[in-house]
């Protein structure tokens, strides 16, 4: 009677997991980050009579906005990744959502990388300009933060498909704090593209 008793609490699940709540955590800690990186570039932007953004560099605003619609495609698709675990149990849509999400975020990375280096070349560096200090800064920043999502996406990519038909908890409780952190890596970006790009 005791060791049934004992069972079924230990199958109790939390309401909240703890993977959930590390990123939580975690997610709340870089947005006071990014919010005080923004605050700082602000402040600087307004002190100074003369704003040396980028000189003699232009920054590419309109492929930059259209790489931002591939980081949002790559929300919406994670978003339908989650619906399917959650409503049908379809693992294998979730799988095929989950790929595409992935696909999408290296193409964001791709590019941004790509073009990252390409100011680089052109004279904007840490040490060209405030604003060029700024801009690597919050936009390396970001970056980082995308590839360790990206690296999580693979892993769970990796455990969903060899799941077969059976979705463990803790599997789900991955997933949902994945979700959480890429929305926020997601949401982040457009701030970060507005305030430094337009």
């Amino acid at each position: 009677m005791q060791s049934t008793s004992l069972a079924n609490s230990n199958s109790k699940r939390h309401l909240i997991s703890s993977q959930v709540v590390g990123v939580l955590v975690l997610v709340f800690v870089e947005t006071m980050f990014f919010s005080a990186l923004l605050s700082s570039y602000f402040v600087m932007k307004k002190g100074r009579e003369i704003w040396d953004a980028a000189g003699a560099v232009h920054l590419p605003v309109l492929a930059t906005g259209f790489n931002t619609l591939v980081l949002l495609a790559s929300g919406i698709s994670l978003f339908f990744a989650g619906k399917a675990l959650r409503n049908q149990q379809d693992i294998q849509s979730a799988v095929t959502h989950l790929f595409r999400t992935i696909i999408l975020a290296c193409c964001f990375l791709a590019f941004q990388i790509f073009m990252g280096a390409q100011l680089i070349n052109a004279g904007l560096t840490m040490s060209s300009s405030v604003f060029g200090g700024c801009y690597h800064l919050m936009v390396g920043t970001h970056l980082l933060q995308a590839v360790l999502g990206v690296f999580f996406m693979i892993k769970l990519y990796s455990k969903l498909k060899s799941s077969g038909q059976t979705l463990q908890n803790s599997l789900r409780d991955e997933f949902n704090a994945l979700q959480i952190f890429w929305i926020f890596v997601v949401g982040m970006w457009p701030v970060l593209y507005a305030e430094i790009y337009l």
